[in-house]
């Protein structure tokens, strides 16, 4: 707790009270699911009666490890002032941040291998004869970001 002085000398009381408040965290969420290529995709049970995976993609790359990864922080800062007794103002500040390296949320089957907790998804623009040719990789990455000051 800290008193302030009236500097100014012109009729303002001093400050009865001031309190301050700074927060802050980062956390990285780390990917589990790698972004594949491959060079064909085998059907392997077009029914999928017999309960495996239905297709097998020939993985021939991983140019993505861990691509669903995220890493997010946050900063408070709050001050509260309170020139009488009957009175505080406490103006804050916030500030968030998020960015999202490969919004990818599941893995193909067929490209993965869950006993051995490997996860995989394809990146589309990548299959020959399959998906259609983008000339890009299909990367969901994404920043977010939020300012919210009150009083």
């Amino acid at each position: 707790m800290r008193k302030l002085k009236n500097i100014s000398g012109d009729g303002y009381e001093p400050c009865q009270e001031c309190r301050s408040l700074v927060s802050a965290y980062f956390r990285h969420d780390g990917g589990y699911i790698d972004r594949v290529t491959g060079s064909s995709l085998t059907v392997i049970d077009p029914t999928g009666s017999l309960g495996g995976p239905s297709a097998q993609l020939n993985v021939t790359g991983t140019p993505y490890r861990n691509s669903n990864s995220e890493n997010s922080g946050a900063f408070r800062l709050a001050l509260r002032i309170q020139p009488t007794d009957k009175l505080s103002i406490t103006p804050s500040f916030f500030y968030q941040q998020q960015r999202i390296h490969d919004e990818v949320d599941s893995f193909w089957l067929s490209a993965s291998n869950p006993n051995k907790d490997q996860f995989a998804a394809p990146l589309f623009a990548q299959i020959p004869g399959y998906l259609n040719d983008t000339g890009e990789p299909n990367l969901n990455r994404g920043d977010n970001e939020m300012y919210l000051p009150s009083v």
